[in-house]
């Protein structure tokens, strides 16, 4: 709050929204500032040995909202002065704060190759993190999904992807689960 890091409502006032925690402020990822603090909240997972890091809801994700998001009209500020309303930035959130992560990691992991993952992406959020295809269900449809997402994402430069092998949602059965794994070792994330 000192460092007026936060992003805003319309009126100037922090803007609080619902997520797993309870009531929370969101860093404005656009700041260099906000994003420069955020990479420093690293420091004593890097000191334990953490190897990698994984921002997840980074889209970023607000319960009790039809949208699940920020307001369109939440504020988000540039470095130059200038601001821009959710509508513009909602996409390049993720990318920011993984962004952020990633280059507090250079700072603290020297030349060692970060590793982030992260739920939210945009083009270029290959530079600073690796993604995957999002909460996808135990199911038939949702495995032969897998291999054209990951591979058009790919082609698209975002190549170090994956899934949730099995499914995030429900249980698999014996012969789905043993077919993912047969599928996600080729995958570039398992």
């Amino acid at each position: 709050t000192k460092q007026d890091l936060f992003v805003k409502n319309p009126d100037g006032s922090n803007f609080v929204g619902p997520v797993w925690p309870g009531p929370s402020v969101f860093p404005d990822f656009t700041l260099t500032r906000a994003r420069d603090w955020w990479g420093t909240l690293y420091k004593d997972f890097v000191h334990m040995g953490a190897a990698g890091f994984w921002n997840d809801m980074n889209e970023p994700s607000v319960f009790e909202r039809a949208d699940k998001t920020m307001p369109l009209d939440t504020v988000h500020r540039l470095d130059d002065g200038t601001t821009l309303d959710h509508r513009a930035i909602h996409n390049v959130f993720g990318m920011e704060n993984a962004r952020a992560t990633y280059e507090g990691l250079r700072k603290l992991q020297g030349d060692e190759r970060p590793f982030v993952l992260t739920r939210a992406a945009y083009s270029g959020s290959q530079r600073y993190a690796a993604t995957w295809t999002g909460d996808n269900s135990a199911t038939w449809n949702h495995i032969s999904m897998s291999t054209p997402m990951l591979l058009s994402m790919g082609l698209s430069g975002y190549a170090l992807v994956g899934d949730d092998i099995g499914g995030f949602a429900s249980s698999p059965p014996p012969d789905l689960l043993t077919r993912w794994y047969e599928l996600g070792v080729f995958n570039p994330i398992y």
